[in-house]
């Protein structure tokens, strides 16, 4: 009897410790109304982003991303003078603060853009703060 309680407890501050995680846009069960209409964050960052970034051994990448209210993504770049088709990734986006994140997925890595207005994104390096080489520019504008 005395297990059976231990192991009830365990389990019920298990289920507690999980509260609160990260879900994109609230989307957790304990929003019924997340299947019914999109987040305000979610409807104010929709739609698709776009420009030339600078690449180390290309003209450039053409990249445009498009973030869907569902919280979906599909990001597409295209490397100037290497590929000719573009590379495509798709998942699930997520804004935490004013840093937007797209998940690495198979041999794609994750990317981090800062959301400094709703017009632009701004792509940070792996330490989270804004690409600065030489002013040249790493960010992508609202179409």
């Amino acid at each position: 009897m005395l297990r059976s309680a231990y192991t009830a407890s365990f389990a019920l501050l298990l289920f507690a410790g999980c509260q609160g995680r990260e879900n994109p846009y609230g989307t957790a069960p304990q929003n019924p109304a997340a299947e019914k209409e999109a987040p305000p964050v979610a409807q104010s960052l929709a739609g698709t982003y776009a420009d030339t970034v600078p690449c180390p051994d290309c003209r450039g990448v053409a990249t445009q991303l498009l973030l869907n209210a569902d919280s979906s993504f599909v990001l597409r770049q295209t490397y100037l003078d290497k590929e000719p088709e573009p590379v495509e990734q798709r998942g699930t986006w997520r804004v935490r603060g004013q840093v937007l994140s797209l998940p690495p997925s198979g041999s794609h890595p994750g990317r981090s853009y800062l959301v400094s207005n709703p017009q632009q994104l701004v792509l940070l390096d792996g330490s989270g703060k804004p690409i600065n080489d030489n002013d040249v520019d790493y960010s992508l504008e609202r179409q």
